[in-house]
């Protein structure tokens, strides 16, 4: 029997985006709460921040990963702290703009 390890998970990337999508914008969908904000588009990737509902969010593009999630890369609106958040957080569902 073959089990997993540590070593065996999927590996953060970094693709490229852009701000395709200049005028979207959403927030956390109510009934979430700490939902983290990662530097790659993939739960294995690094944590930048942690989002509730109530924050505004810029959008810029969304990227479908390996394991066929989508993620949306965006900035949290006031600042300039920017990451990747999944689709399925986002009330209205994520960018349309693919990266």
């Amino acid at each position: 029997m073959v089990t997993a390890s540590p070593a065996d998970a999927i590996t953060c990337i970094h693709p490229a985006w852009s701000d395709k999508d200049q005028t979207g914008y959403g927030e956390i969908a109510a009934g979430f709460s700490n939902i983290h904000m990662y530097d790659g588009p993939m739960s294995s990737c690094g944590v930048v921040a942690t989002l509730n509902p109530g924050q505004k969010l810029y959008y810029h593009c969304y990227y479908l990963n390996a394991s066929g999630n989508t993620y949306t890369h965006l900035r949290i609106a006031g600042t300039s702290i920017e990451g990747w958040v999944g689709d399925n957080f986002l009330n209205n569902y994520g960018s349309a703009y693919r990266c």
